[in-house]
């Protein structure tokens, strides 16, 4: 029996409209423990470890740009800069980030850092993220 084959083309097609019904209103949150992130990762694990240093919330994604295929072969969006300010006295680690809908009920990523990022007190900390959709066969 033949596989059947997502083209580009459907690749393409497919991360517009999860663009359009499920990204394009997400939320990026950090992580303010570290985490292990793997394919049984839930929802309720991520929010029991999400940032609550002074100034954070969540950062409202929107703009995601047009869905091109990348060099391996997967149509790729980017989305415009997670932006996170630490308004307390003392820095925050933080050690990775998931993005979720509008009322943080559905998971739709998540990510480690490979070390700690630092959030100094009075700045801010910014993350683009890019979500890609590739066919198996």
């Amino acid at each position: 029996m033949a596989n059947f084959i997502v083209s580009q083309e459907a690749e393409v097609n497919t991360l517009n409209l999860l663009i359009a019904q499920l990204l394009a209103p997400s939320y990026m949150h950090l992580l303010g423990a570290a985490t292990t992130i793997d394919p049984s990762t839930t929802l309720s694990t991520l929010l029991a470890a999400e940032s609550t240093f002074p100034g954070y919330a969540a950062a409202a994604l929107g703009t995601w740009s047009t869905p091109v295929i990348d060099g391996s072969g997967a149509a790729a969006s980017t989305c415009a800069t997670g932006t996170f300010y630490n308004t307390g006295g003392v820095s925050y680690p933080t050690y990775g980030l998931f993005v979720t809908d509008y009322g943080a009920t559905q998971l739709w990523g998540c990510e480690a850092f490979s070390s700690p990022v630092m959030i100094a007190p009075g700045l801010g900390f910014n993350n683009t993220i890019t979500y890609t959709c590739l066919s198996r066969y």
